[in-house]
């Protein structure tokens, strides 16, 4: 994303950063809600966010 700025002139894109939460559901655990994935995602949302710039994965349960 830094590399890809626009180059249009008078533009200034300013910063940017990325910071992502990410919970997978593979369908073999029928127990898992579609609530319990959101939550596992926001928490690692907030995760991410704490370290700026990151990605942040669930552990499987």
């Amino acid at each position: 994303m830094r590399r890809s700025r626009c180059g249009c002139p008078g533009f200034d894109p300013g910063e940017l950063s990325v910071s992502l939460g990410v919970a997978v559901a593979d369908g073999a655990d029928a127990t898992t809600t579609p609530t319990a994935l959101t939550a596992g995602a926001d928490r690692c949302l907030y995760a991410a966010k704490a370290t700026r710039n990151a990605v942040a994965t669930a552990a499987p349960a």
